[in-house]
């Protein structure tokens, strides 16, 4: 624990960085969130079988609800699930720009 988890976008900027709080493969990771300029937030992935069905939930805490960075994370992991339905679906990535265009 306590690995560093760092964003580095298509133009070099930095995005989004924080630290490992819980891992335990395959099925959760946490991790602190904190955006330039941002609060420290947590988001935990977890993973679980339920018969031939897997189900994937992301959790994010620690924003307010009318804040800028809660409006945007928003849209930005509704946009990740997207991309990840995506490729279990059609072995296909999405392009990051037609993402964008979704949401």
């Amino acid at each position: 624990m306590g690995s560093e988890i760092r964003e580095t976008r298509k133009n070099g900027e930095p995005g989004f960085h924080g630290k490992i709080l819980e891992s335990d493969p395959p099925s959760r990771l946490v991790f602190t969130f904190i955006v330039p300029g941002g609060e420290t937030t947590k988001v935990s992935y977890d993973i679980e079988s339920q018969g031939e069905m897997v189900t994937f939930k992301i959790t994010h805490v620690g924003n307010d609800r009318d804040s800028k960075e809660y409006k945007s994370t928003s849209i930005g992991w509704a946009a990740i699930v997207s991309g990840i339905k995506t490729l279990l679906e059609t072995g296909k990535t999405l392009d990051k720009d037609s993402v964008s265009d979704l949401f």
